[in-house]
């Protein structure tokens, strides 16, 4: 999947976040798709704060975790090792 240059991607989780908040996904802690959605923003925004900008490949995981397919855990460690950070 390729992202549209022409959308921010702070513009697609917020539009993520949006969506239909009785959506819960089955997790250890369920919670919705929408609170996925806005955790990721939060953390996209402190990192452009700190001036750090996420890299399209980064960005392309949390879809994953938004659409509650992974957990936050492997979420993390997938970005760690897409910059060679692993553990």
């Amino acid at each position: 999947m390729l992202l549209d240059p022409d959308v921010s991607h702070s513009f697609r989780i917020t539009a993520l976040s949006e969506t239909n908040e009785d959506e819960v996904v089955n997790s250890t802690q369920a919670i919705t798709a929408a609170e996925r959605a806005r955790h990721i923003g939060q953390a996209i925004h402190n990192s452009n704060m700190e001036g750090m900008e996420a890299s399209q490949q980064a960005i392309l995981e949390t879809y994953d975790y938004i659409s509650g397919e992974i957990n936050a855990e492997t979420l993390v460690a997938r970005v760690r090792a897409l910059h060679g950070l692993e553990r």
